[in-house]
């Protein structure tokens, strides 16, 4: 089979039936879809060696194919994935550091989270360590976080959730909102230990939900960090207000007595001569 047809696949064998039309090696051929519908369809005969090789090149003309006309008129690469790659042993591989210099940020009007922070948090990792689990172990053994914190436990499941969605699932993670709640997450663990290691801070979490290192090798990009402050700011405003009228509430002033008027000076009213 030498084109797509839902219920089968290219490089399918199949048996064309007498009288046929045929042209060369290639032929045309009625088959019934998965939907139970019957069309023609294009069959090429070649050896049965040659079958992988085929269905390559049949993929990847199907990936550069073009239309004339209608809304969709390429059959472009899914910005959410990368390239599936396999190492020497035949098994999916791909090398974190150089899938981060692969990624492209792709705008969409309806991205849930502003402002996106994978791709320059991921750049972050790669300009530091091999993979975000390596930089997890550097952040933890220079950052004086106690033994048991239960953030070390969850920045390394964190950690190895982002380095599979990149090295074994080829996955674009600058474009995914939900790895960007992944490296949000992340961001928020650096931060709340970067003051005190040992008794964290989580103000401003709801605004995670960048100073680009902090203490100890947890990252914040800048961008982020920008974000959290002039939310933070804006917090800590409407709290001022609602204390003042709270304290008005309370405690209303009270009116002063109405001025006096000074006496006039000198003794007995005199005034002074000269």
């Amino acid at each position: 089979l030498a084109e797509f047809i839902e219920g089968k696949k290219i490089g399918d064998v199949m048996v064309p039936p007498a009288g046929c039309p045929t042209l060369d090696k290639w032929g045309l051929m009625k088959l019934t879809d998965s939907n139970g519908l019957e069309r023609p369809c294009l069959i090429h005969q070649l050896p049965e060696s040659d079958i992988p090789s085929f269905c390559e090149e049949r993929i990847r003309l199907a990936r550069i194919s073009e239309a004339s006309a209608g809304s969709d008129l390429s059959a472009a690469d899914d910005v959410r994935t990368l390239e599936v790659r396999y190492g020497l042993n035949g098994e999916r591989l791909r090398s974190f550091r150089e899938s981060v210099n692969e990624l492209q940020e792709v705008e969409f009007s309806d991205y849930p989270l502003e402002p996106r922070t994978a791709l320059s948090y991921v750049k972050a990792i790669a300009s530091i360590a091999e993979s975000a689990t390596a930089q997890h172990h550097m952040w933890i053994n220079s950052s004086r976080i106690p033994e048991g914190d239960r953030s070390v436990y969850e920045d390394e499941v964190l950690a190895r959730i982002l380095d599979t969605a990149v090295t074994y699932d080829a996955l674009n993670v600058a474009n995914l909102a939900s790895m960007e709640l992944v490296c949000r997450r992340r961001q928020l663990l650096a931060e709340a230990h970067s003051q005190n290691p040992a008794a964290p801070s989580y103000m401003g979490a709801e605004h995670f939900l960048g100073q680009t290192y902090k203490a100890g090798g947890g990252i914040v990009t800048p961008v982020l960090a920008e974000h959290v402050a002039k939310r933070l700011q804006q917090q800590s405003q409407i709290w001022k207000e609602k204390r003042k009228a709270e304290e008005n509430r309370k405690f209303p002033k009270k009116p002063g007595p109405p001025n006096a008027k000074a006496p006039p000076g000198g003794k007995g009213g005199g005034g002074a001569t000269a």
